[in-house]
């Protein structure tokens, strides 16, 4: 069902991860053709950016974007089109110690599979996040993180809808 002939050109441009700004971006163009009968072909552009800039040695803002072509768990509706936005702000408060905000908003276009029986044709669920944390930085390219962030999913089809709190630790580490 997921068998597909796919192409895609893209061209990527790296910050160096030491400098004001740092991080990547990636735009190109995808041709997707599923090779199961009555699935829906996908053409478009795709993206994926995750920059920071860092103010003042303290500060850091994050910035990114994702355009993409996603597999999804239903087989009437096996893929969707992913595009969002999510941002950052972090800040150095005493020493090793800083404090995270941020959110993030995802839109999931699905394609239908020809004749099945689907709740809602050309489903579009959003997601949103937003939530805090704090960190202890173990070195130049290290960070521990504590993090708390609500999660919430609208969608036209109520059994598909969610919203929570979640609870986690994060490390984070360059080379």
């Amino acid at each position: 069902m997921r068998d597909a002939d796919s192409t895609a050109v893209s061209t990527l441009v790296q910050f160096d991860p030491l400098g004001i700004l740092s991080g990547s971006a990636s735009f190109g163009y995808t041709s997707f053709e599923p090779i199961a009968p009555g699935l829906p072909n996908c053409d478009g552009p795709t993206a994926s950016v995750n920059v920071s800039y860092r103010l003042m040695g303290t500060m850091r803002i994050t910035v990114g974007g994702v355009r993409d072509l996603e597999y999804s768990y239903d087989v009437n509706q096996p893929y969707y089109v992913q595009t969002g936005f999510n941002g950052a702000f972090t800040r150095a408060v005493r020493g090793p110690y800083d404090v995270v905000v941020r959110a993030s908003i995802m839109a999931l276009a699905y394609r239908d599979r020809a004749g099945a029986i689907i709740d809602v044709a050309n489903q579009v669920d959003h997601v949103y996040s937003y939530g805090a944390g704090v960190g202890y930085r173990l070195g130049k390219d290290s960070r521990l993180g504590v993090n708390l962030d609500e999660y919430r999913r609208t969608s036209p089809v109520p059994l598909r809808e969610y919203d929570g709190l979640r609870f986690g630790t994060s490390i984070t580490y360059g080379f």
